[in-house]
């Protein structure tokens, strides 16, 4: 995945950025209401060697985005499936089955996000070229 984004500041090999929120509904979501136009400051590694007030191009491997994807959404219903039959199987009073159900989503919603599985390195975005070298003092 390619994403363009603005370097507000570098340190150490890194460098934060401001990209503006990807969307599942594609380029133009900032035209509708409910969404907004909301940027995202973050850090990414800086192999391109891009200086504050640089417009940059970001990669992240789809690999690492459907990994992480897979995990969020798919992994919690997995779980809450398997703890609904397992609870069915054992002839649980079927409202309980509902209810510690829901509990397991949750709980491994939980644990998923609070866990920090993708702090490695291999799953932050990359800066893959320096676009534009135009000094600002921010991006809109």
């Amino acid at each position: 995945m390619e994403q363009t984004g603005f370097v507000l500041e570098t340190e150490d090999g890194k460098a934060l950025v401001r990209v503006k929120r990807a969307t599942a509904c594609g380029e133009n979501c900032a035209d509708c209401n409910l969404c907004g136009d909301k940027k995202i400051d973050r850090w990414v590694i800086n192999e391109a060697g891009a200086q504050k007030g640089d417009t940059v191009l970001l990669f992240t491997k789809s690999s690492s985005i459907l990994l992480m994807a897979f995990t969020a959404y798919i992994v919690p219903i997995i779980v809450a499936v398997l703890a609904c039959v397992i609870l069915t199987k054992c002839n649980v009073p079927q409202a309980a089955v509902d209810f510690i159900s829901i509990g397991v989503l949750l709980l491994s919603v939980l644990i998923v996000a609070k866990a920090g599985l993708f702090r490695g390195e291999k799953y932050k975005s990359r800066i893959a070229e320096v676009l534009s070298s135009e000094k600002k003092d921010e991006q809109d």
